[in-house]
């Protein structure tokens, strides 16, 4: 389609994304400021949708600016999103040694043993995991995108 029509869905593209090169930040994050984007350009979003092979009761208002939302906060949070996928990973990695140290201070509580100062510090990285903890957590159903386990969240109830 884009062969046959290339000098048309050049401009297409071309005056969409001027459009979308002018919203202002917080634009983006109003859908009905999109959608009204959408609806002052339609027949441009038309010919994108038949492009893009949008037809039939998807090719509506709403569904473009979806997808402008989508690409435009994508763009934004790319950033943090690896930031954030960092972290998981290293609270992966932390999960086995705090579950260890958590075995360990349950085997010798301090009732029946005398413990070193060190024994009984917080361990390192449950502020961080608190702090994050909704992050984690869909806040729909409660599931956990990341399962360090059913230990860690009684530990830190």
């Amino acid at each position: 389609m884009f062969k046959k029509q290339e000098l048309k869905n050049f401009l297409v593209l071309k005056s969409i994304n001027e459009n979308i090169t002018n919203l202002q930040e917080t634009d983006v994050v109003s859908l009905k400021a999109l959608t009204c984007l959408v609806m002052a350009n339609y027949d441009d979003f038309e010919a994108l949708g038949d492009i893009i092979d949008v037809k039939g009761k998807k090719s509506n208002p709403d569904t473009y600016a979806k997808i402008i939302q989508y690409i435009a906060l994508g763009e934004r949070h790319k950033n943090s999103y690896g930031q954030f996928e960092q972290l998981i990973n290293v609270m992966r990695q932390w999960y086995p040694i705090y579950q260890k140290i958590k075995d360990i201070r349950e085997e010798y509580p301090r009732e029946n043993y005398r413990q070193p100062k060190d024994f009984i510090k917080p361990i390192p990285g449950i502020d961080l995991y608190n702090k994050y903890r909704n992050y984690l957590t869909d806040q729909n159903t409660g599931s956990h995108y990341v399962d360090f386990g059913e230990e860690m969240e009684s530990a830190t109830t």
